[in-house]
């Protein structure tokens, strides 16, 4: 999506005009600094010249940002009537939504469904941890999260939120007693523990730059559970070789886990919101699949600005 149909990088741009502060906008937006930081560039380049004199305290505008803030008072203006007319409507839904997830988006579903609970208080929802695609297509489930292509995408809706990059873990204690691990070929003979992950299945090889290195299968213990492998992982039982970024994001900079095999990794792979058709007919499963993509796709934003303001390597 291009920069300029983000309506939170105008929130940004509109605060930072008012406040002067980088700081204090990120705060009033509910973003880091380094993401406002990142919208405001984005926009300038979309617009091929400066917008803000940053190096100015406090930031003042230029000719060209001041011409825009009409415009962007009005576009403001109307995404919150938008959004006001669609919680009206939201209000209005009734019923339950099957919402099937995976294991690591489980653990923090509480807090999603009670955010969205402010938009649409008299919905419900059964949740069906973890996935099950043969049983989603059997019409077991309404709404899916999903990582990577479905193998078939006849009669079902996507869509797209973010990208799914995934990291080698280890424990300090594991990389002291094994070694700090900088290539697949390099990989002990211990415990190394991947996810069979939907719809492809288990890590088989690693990448980068371009390059590709298979794994032995031989090598590989299997877990269905990435609260497990994780925990393995802390205790300094095994390396983790497919953990998802966002799922040890606090791990890693408290540097309880740290990246290894120096930016080789599984494939990254695009994360989706999927509803069946028939589910799709449904006002409260089309809302939730919209809302809930946009607010998975933030927060994966988000924790990959904090990863690689720490220096760890993200594809």
């Amino acid at each position: 999506m291009s920069i300029i149909y983000d309506i939170k990088a105008w929130e940004i741009f509109r605060a930072v005009s008012k406040t002067g502060s980088l700081s204090i906008a990120a705060s009033h937006c509910d973003v880091t600094v380094s993401t406002a930081s990142r919208k405001l560039t984005l926009l300038e380049e979309a617009f091929g010249e400066r917008l803000f004199v940053r190096e100015s305290r406090p930031i003042v505008l230029t000719p060209a940002a001041v011409e825009l803030l009409g415009y962007v008072d009005d576009l403001l203006q109307a995404s919150q009537r938008l959004q006001s007319l669609m919680h009206e409507n939201d209000a209005g839904d009734t019923g339950t939504i099957r919402f099937m997830l995976p294991s690591t988006i489980g653990e923090f579903s509480a807090a999603l469904l009670s955010e969205y609970a402010r938009f649409a208080p008299n919905v419900r929802f059964e949740l069906q941890i973890p996935i099950d695609v043969e049983a989603f297509r059997n019409e077991g489930a309404d709404v899916l999260l999903l990582t990577g292509e479905p193998n078939n995408s006849a009669g079902l809706i996507k869509i797209p939120r973010g990208t799914m990059y995934f990291l080698g873990l280890a424990s300090p204690s594991w990389v002291e007693r094994y070694g700090f691990v900088e290539s697949p070929e390099q990989l002990p003979e211990c415990s190394i523990m991947t996810m069979p992950w939907h719809p492809t299945g288990i890590t088989t090889e690693l990448t980068r730059a371009g390059e590709t290195v298979p794994i032995s299968k031989e090598q590989l213990t299997v877990c269905t559970n990435a609260r497990a492998i994780k925990s393995a992982a802390l205790d300094g039982y095994t390396l983790a070789l497919d953990l998802p970024f966002f799922y040890c994001v606090e791990e890693i900079l408290q540097g309880r886990l740290v990246p290894v095999l120096n930016g080789w990794h599984r494939q990254s792979q695009p994360n989706y919101v999927v509803c069946s058709a028939q589910s799709w007919k449904l006002s409260r499963c089309r809302k939730f699949a919209h809302w809930i993509a946009h607010r998975l796709e933030d927060q994966i934003a988000a924790c990959g600005e904090r990863l690689r303001k720490a220096g760890v390597f993200l594809e």
